[in-house]
């Protein structure tokens, strides 16, 4: 009471105090020395003091106490008390009994105290206080105080982790928290588990998880992140949920048992059909597979699909099993009926389906075209073809601006006919912007020879094309075009396109003037001469000694070339002989040829060399002197 500013804290066997005026008070010292003479022997203060207190970070206090007696049990009773700026006008906080206390925002600059009551063997003695510093403003950077994670390590089980954050001054926010898994090669990063909960899978058996968490403060502010890491999982026993069968329990189907696996690692579980049988009770149909297709034996009855758990270390849990409805005979069905393709003019469209109670070969399939996507019946629709069992179509011109529809009829292996299934496109077909899905150029590009082009259009209806021809000096050049042949699917070779290359260009117009792309079909090779012919041979002149004999001939094929004239005499018997020396288109008639009966033959060459065939004329006579 007479010193209330000023702390004395004991230390070992001496005193401190708080300022050496105080520590040579002989008032204080004399007071002091009289209340260590009332303490017992076995009660002798050791340490006191609390640690600087700082807001919203934990505050611990010190009491240790020594020559206690061996038989002794010590129990600490602790108070906490809040003063003013200084250590004076201390107020018990409520509720506060515990070694370590939080100081509050509004502890700030005030100073705390507490008080340790020492209870040995069931006696209670005299309380020991220590009193802090005024509580200081906090860093504002949080902090983890501890940081722990509960939950039974067993696959399937939720672990969460507990983080204890001091604010520091900060105002509470949301952290960050991450889950590692740990392998004997590192840790990796868990996806999507970011969350304070975390369900163990299948992945993590073997492995210790990792739980990381950063404080982050409503102002953004982050601490230092901290982790702990837990034993290694373990796996569940294996068991099995949710078994069923899918599938209509139709005979000629083929259903497939579920069920979803749990403990581990599966191994080669059990899977098994039985039949119901007539008696009660059931028959084994097959095992060790999911699947299994009806029979006609089946029809009528219940089927019980039984799933076994294995997991891979061969330990077997209890199996569960699942009970269809009885197997019926159903007539033929048609399900998952779908289009695939594109909704476009020319587009190849086909149908996809499922058949119960008869096959999709057998099946017929009937195309229509619809003005509208919801329709009531067939009355409704214009039929595009006749009924197939061909399940692809080509969508025509003539269905554009309109959705198409399918009509599929499933039939039995036996006949049977069932209820007909509709599908429809989506969208409307669409058409295609004018162009060309083939162009080529028949005949041999040859002197005289007759090019005939040919084109497929498509993109609604065809207006007026535009084809032209072209003369190219190279394959490169763009060519000089054919005014002849404007507007013509055909050319005529002439004898001036000899050594260049023949294309055609093709400008598909719709018939509303849009335009498309051209499509140029260009020659593979030069155009070629046509093969050297003497179209007609004529011998000119009379049959007198000393006329000269003419030879017209009427070349083709390419640029003429040395042509091979050879004259022949012929007698009256019928013998000839060439004449010597005579290979020109002329020859003057000689005494020597008086009597006899001339021709001339003709082996039209081309300037390349190539030779055509030979051409002779008649012979005229006799030859009478002149």
């Amino acid at each position: 009471k007479q010193y209330p500013a000023h702390t004395a804290i004991c230390i070992r066997d001496g005193w401190e105090f708080c300022s050496p005026e105080l520590a040579a008070d002989s008032t204080f010292s004399f007071l002091l020395e009289q209340w260590k003479n009332k303490l017992p022997q076995d009660y002798i203060v050791k340490t006191a003091y609390v640690d600087h207190p700082f807001e919203e970070d934990p505050c611990h206090c010190h009491f240790s106490f020594t020559n206690l007696s061996s038989e002794g049990k010590l129990v600490l009773k602790y108070q906490w008390f809040l003063g003013g700026k200084t250590p004076t006008g201390f107020v018990p906080i409520p509720e506060e009994l515990s070694e370590v206390y939080w100081p509050k925002s509004e502890d700030v600059g005030r100073c705390l105290k507490v008080e340790c009551t020492p209870v040995l063997n069931d006696a209670e003695f005299p309380p020991v206080f220590a009193v802090s510093l005024p509580v200081c403003l906090g860093t504002g950077y949080p902090k983890v105080i501890n940081l722990t994670v509960n939950g039974e390590l067993v696959e399937g089980n939720v672990l969460k982790g507990v983080p204890q954050i001091a604010w520091c001054g900060g105002t509470p926010g949301k952290g960050v928290a991450s889950w590692l898994r740990r392998t004997w090669n590192g840790n990796a990063v868990i996806d999507g588990a970011e969350g304070m909960e975390y369900q163990l899978t299948i992945d993590d058996i073997d492995s210790s998880l990792v739980f990381m968490y950063t404080p982050v403060t409503e102002e953004g502010v982050k601490g230092d992140p901290q982790c702990t890491m837990t034993d290694f999982v373990k796996a569940g026993t294996p068991s099995v949920s949710n078994v069923y069968v899918v599938g209509d329990i139709v005979e000629d189907n083929t259903i497939k048992g579920n069920g979803k696996y749990f403990g581990g690692k599966e191994g080669l579980s059990k899977f098994q059909w039985f039949r119901e049988k007539e008696n009660g009770g059931f028959l084994l149909v097959l095992s060790n597979s999911t699947q299994y297709t009806l029979i006609k034996e089946d029809v009528g009855w219940c089927l019980k699909f039984v799933y076994t758990p294995i997991n891979l270390e061969g330990q077997e849990g209890e199996a569960a099993f699942a009970i269809t409805e009885a197997v019926r005979k159903a007539p033929p069905k048609v399900f998952d009926l779908k289009i695939t393709g594109e909704a476009r003019e020319g587009s190849k469209v086909s149908v996809t389906a499922t058949v119960t109670g008869g096959t999709v070969a057998s099946s017929r399939v009937q195309w229509f075209k619809a003005s509208s996507s919801e329709f009531v019946n067939d009355h409704e629709l214009e039929a595009l073809c006749t009924s197939k069992v061909s399940k692809t179509f080509r969508i025509p011109l003539g269905a554009v601006g309109c959705y198409i529809v399918a009509k599929f009829t499933p039939v039995g292996p036996d006949g049977e006919i069932g209820a007909p299934a509709y599908a429809i496109l989506d969208d409307v077909v669409e058409t295609l912007p004018p162009s060309l899905n083939f162009l080529t150029v028949t005949g041999e590009f040859s002197e005289d020879q007759m090019l005939t082009a040919s084109y497929g259009y498509i993109g609604g209806y065809e207006g007026n094309s535009l084809y032209s021809w072209y003369l190219h000096e190279t394959e490169d050049d763009e060519g000089s075009p054919l005014s002849e042949a404007s507007g013509l699917l055909q050319y005529r070779i002439k004898k001036e396109d000899v050594g260049k290359f023949v294309s055609f260009k093709c400008i598909p117009i719709r018939n509303d003037g849009i335009v498309g792309e051209p499509g140029v079909f260009m020659g593979n090779d030069r155009v070629t001469p046509g093969n050297p012919t003497v179209l007609s041979l004529e011998l000119n002149g009379e049959a007198i000694e000393g006329t000269t004999m003419v030879a017209n001939r009427r070349y083709w094929g390419g640029e003429e070339g040395d042509t091979v004239f050879r004259w022949v005499l012929t007698s009256s018997d019928g013998t000839w002989n060439e004449i010597e020396g005579a290979t020109s288109s002329s020859y003057s008639l000689k005494c020597d040829d008086i009597g006899f009966y001339v021709s001339v033959s003709c082996e039209p060459v081309r300037i390349d060399g190539v030779h055509g065939s030979l051409v002779t004329t008649e012979a005229i006579g006799p030859i009478i002197p002149g």
